[in-house]
């Protein structure tokens, strides 16, 4: 028999400021969880990490979840967090002179960023592709940054920006707003021109964008928390640090197990589990690339 488990990505959202409250409100949903025959339920909130929650979490019977490579969990536990506020000459003054002068590097070299459209998610996707190739991580499939832009960007929630440089797509960010912040959700760079520092200007354009928009704060999303120059995302946390954000840390992955005794198996089983899902979707990945450049009119399309 078929038995669930459940995932709160960034939630579950409680008034954790209120732990009385906070506490009622995670009984009530592990409840839910026993109530539905359910082996256990995964939370991943986007709260600091305090004393006072994991004694919360440890007091309702959460244990802490496997940590993951890289990003600490599904969901980066660290990220880069930078307040918006003030003007944007204020804000760009703010930022690393190293970082004030690729923005401008790349502007006096004639890269232009543009607001793209869903006709040019095919062509970012295939940008992101490379970056992954390059980078080693993976990447969903095209129809999901479409359903991402089905849902989002004609409500005003999202925006696809893209840099060109003499005809050439240098690199491209999708956003997401939402409530009080923006988050830079997927980013893609060729490895063509990249002295002419496309990323930066994206990443100026689109903090300007999230300013606009009245946002409070714009979310570079996950960095390593190995602040260690040997780490491969160490680049990564450089680039991003350059624009001055906070460092912030989350709670990171707690699990409830509602049936403790298949818990344990799962958490026997888990890392296999992991290994044969990452082959499935790379192997998923390389099929549909396959469709896609036989739609497009044969396999140089790849």
């Amino acid at each position: 028999m078929r038995r669930p488990f459940f995932y709160t990505p960034r939630g579950p959202v409680l008034p954790y400021d209120d732990p009385p409250r906070a506490r009622a409100a995670l009984a009530r949903l592990l409840e839910q969880v026993a109530a539905r025959d359910g082996i256990f339920l995964k939370v991943d909130p986007a709260v600091p990490r305090s004393r006072e929650l994991v004694r919360l979490f440890q007091e309702q019977g959460l244990v802490p979840a496997r940590e993951r490579p890289h990003w600490g969990g599904l969901q980066p536990v660290a990220v880069c967090r930078l307040e918006l506020g003030g003007q944007e000459a204020e804000l760009l003054r703010s930022f690393h002179p190293k970082t004030r002068y690729n923005i401008g590097l790349a502007q006096r070299k004639g890269v232009q960023v543009r607001p793209g459209g869903r006709e040019d998610l095919p062509t970012f996707h295939d940008l992101l592709e490379a970056t992954a190739a390059r980078q080693g991580f993976g990447v969903r499939g095209l129809v999901h940054l479409q359903q991402l832009w089905d849902h989002l960007v004609p409500a005003g929630m999202g925006r696809l920006l893209l840099a060109e440089h003499e005809g050439d797509l240098l690199a491209g960010a999708f956003l997401l707003r939402f409530g009080p912040g923006a988050w830079y959700l997927y980013g893609a760079t060729s490895d063509r021109k990249r002295q002419l520092m496309p990323m930066y200007l994206v990443q100026w354009e689109a903090i300007r964008w999230a300013l606009r928009e009245g946002c409070r704060f714009y979310d570079f999303l996950g960095v390593s928390r190995r602040m260690d120059p040997l780490d491969r995302l160490y680049g990564l946390y450089r680039f991003k640090r350059g624009f001055g954000p906070r460092y912030v840390e989350f709670l990171g992955e707690w699990d409830f197990p509602a049936d403790p005794r298949a818990y344990a198996w799962w958490r026997r089983l888990e890392p296999a589990c992991m290994r044969a899902a990452s082959r499935l979707g790379a192997a998923r990945r390389l099929a549909g690339r396959l469709l896609e450049a036989a739609a497009r009119g044969g396999m140089g399309a790849l």
